[in-house]
């Protein structure tokens, strides 16, 4: 059963950030578009830049109903990976699984790259389960993002 929370950019810390809005909706972020991924994919060019509350996934695991609870987490987050899992200390303990988006190069200004993001998730008892490709750099058809997906060893 999916599960949408409340209008918030999640993050490490609660307070306010810059939501980057890109032309394409989904690749919106709270960090910018490398020049180099615009160059070669301008829908991700910033249209405009809005101040968006964040909050950790921690503080909102009882309002939508996830504290106790052995849940999967998706994240799709453009970049902001790394900064989620670090507010998700109390809950990652409680999930069975995570599908994430891994950088294989940095696309977003400040990202995590993607051993740091698989370094963070296996550190948290997870292991990699399986992995698909994401996104191709339309020119060079170089393999910049890829999905993957992590379970417990007894979960699995």
């Amino acid at each position: 059963r999916w599960m949408v929370g409340p209008s918030v950019a999640l993050s490490d810390t609660t307070g306010t950030a810059t939501f980057h809005v890109t032309a394409a909706a989904t690749s919106s972020s709270l960090h910018e578009p490398r020049e180099s991924f615009v160059e070669h994919t301008p829908r991700v060019a910033v249209a405009k830049r809005i101040e968006v509350k964040t909050e950790r996934l921690d503080a909102l695991a009882n309002t939508i109903g996830l504290a106790g609870k052995r849940a999967f987490l998706k994240l799709d987050v453009q970049g902001a990976e790394a900064a989620v899992l670090a507010g998700a200390s109390a809950v990652l303990p409680q999930l069975r699984g995570i599908l994430t988006e891994l950088s294989l190069v940095e696309l977003y200004t400040g990202q995590a790259t993607a051993l740091e993001v698989h370094q963070l998730i296996g550190g948290s008892g997870f292991e990699l389960w399986d992995v698909w490709q994401g996104y191709r750099n339309p020119q060079t058809q170089r393999l910049t993002q890829v999905d993957a997906l992590y379970f417990r060893p007894s979960q699995a």
